[in-house]
């Protein structure tokens, strides 16, 4: 939090300056520390946050006497999120900018208020210098306030009960370790992002946004454009239920048992997830999928494409991409992918399964959609959309 303050002397928000400040640190020796320890004490304070709370569900300190530090310790791992997740755009990189607009339109799929909550999220419709703004506050004021306030009231509960021996000895051990660590190894960063990566998906998840992303393709496998459920929903359950535990505890063993079936739903879909997440170091530029060079394109099928503008609104796209794929909070722009894309099989197969063309699509699947069904979209999308 502290290296936090102390670059902030230098950063703005403002767009494209916020990328070059950072540039500019990653040359100087002493900046360049600075920013890679404010970066890795970051993702330790993740995994500091997720051990300390195993520990207490495993142990079941979570009510009673233990009530206020178990609930500090909730509110620590949600700061530690928040920091990483607000954080991650501030170095206006093509990962981070598009990252936020993934983020924004997963929370706009929720049915009802979801576009409003996107647009509050953002600070407008879609990523914008106001996102910059607003997640430039949330980490350098809002967050660290809240963390100050939570690291008070558990050291004063600590302090009280005195059933806890603190090791200055232990605790130096991982603070040296990210001392070192951040000596030889860079965080990672990428090109300056462009106005089209505000509207970009291709960006993969970063490692402590993973879990969400395998909830995510879950939820959109069991359930049509069911993917907020699994993104959202879910973790939003699972929170309430430790929230709950403060005032209704269980017995320890069921909460092993139920972490360790969560640790190996989350290590299975790891491992046959076709998806992976972004490079830990060096540059972390999301990479699209490659368009395939036609020579010479069949000419538009009218008729054909006429059918694919009405499946188009049928099917539910124009809930996420808008009318005619002009763009809308919850998916990208559509009407400029046939410069990319002027293959009719893309779509089809896009359509049909998305993370079989790209790994990290958020997506939904549409794999009961009726081949003519499929080649009227994809006769629709191959050409240029009238945006009006």
């Amino acid at each position: 939090m502290f290296l936090g303050i102390l670059m902030s002397l230098s950063y703005s928000p403002a767009i494209p300056a916020a990328h070059q400040v950072v540039a500019q640190m990653r040359l100087d020796p002493f900046w360049a520390f600075v920013q890679r320890l404010h970066y890795w004490g970051s993702a330790l304070l993740i995994l500091h946050a997720v051990l300390h709370l195993a520990a207490i569900l495993w142990v079941g300190r979570t009510s009673g006497d233990h009530r206020a530090r178990y609930l500090a310790s909730l509110g620590m791992f949600g700061l530690a999120l928040g920091y990483q997740i607000t954080g991650n755009v501030l170095p206006y990189d093509r990962h981070g900018v598009q990252t936020a607009a993934i983020e924004g339109s997963i929370a706009a799929r929720v049915p009802g208020g979801g576009p409003a909550a996107s647009r509050l999220m953002m600070g407008g419709e879609g990523f914008s210098p106001a996102t910059m703004e607003l997640w430039y506050a949330l980490h350098r004021f809002v967050l660290p306030i809240a963390l100050l306030a939570l690291l008070f009231m558990a050291a004063r509960e600590y302090r009280a009960k005195r059933d806890v021996r603190f090791d200055v000895r232990l605790a130096a051990v991982p603070i040296f370790a990210l001392i070192l660590f951040s000596g030889f190894v860079a965080s990672p960063f990428g090109s300056v992002a462009t106005a089209d990566d505000a509207r970009g998906y291709d960006a993969l998840p970063s490692w402590y946004t993973y879990p969400a992303h395998l909830l995510l393709a879950a939820g959109q496998k069991a359930i049509p454009n069911g993917g907020w459920i699994g993104a959202i929903l879910v973790p939003a359950l699972i929170g309430a239920a430790l929230v709950a535990l403060a005032w209704k505890p269980v017995p320890p063993a069921i909460t092993r048992y139920a972490m360790g079936a969560a640790a190996i739903l989350l290590l299975v879909g790891g491992l046959n997830s076709p998806s992976q997440f972004a490079s830990l170091t060096g540059t972390r530029d999301p990479v699209g999928v490659k368009s395939v060079v036609v020579e010479k394109a069949k000419p538009q099928d009218p008729i054909l494409a006429a059918k694919g503008k009405v499946a188009f609104d049928a099917v539910g796209c124009a809930g996420c991409h808008g009318a005619n794929g002009k763009g809308s909070d919850g998916g990208p722009r559509l009407a400029d992918l046939h410069k990319k894309h002027p293959d009719a099989d893309f779509y089809i197969r896009y359509i049909k399964n998305p993370t079989s063309v790209k790994a990290s699509s958020t997506m939904p699947a549409f794999p009961d959609l009726k081949k003519e069904e499929l080649s009227a979209l994809a006769e629709f999308l191959r050409y240029p959309i009238p945006t009006k």
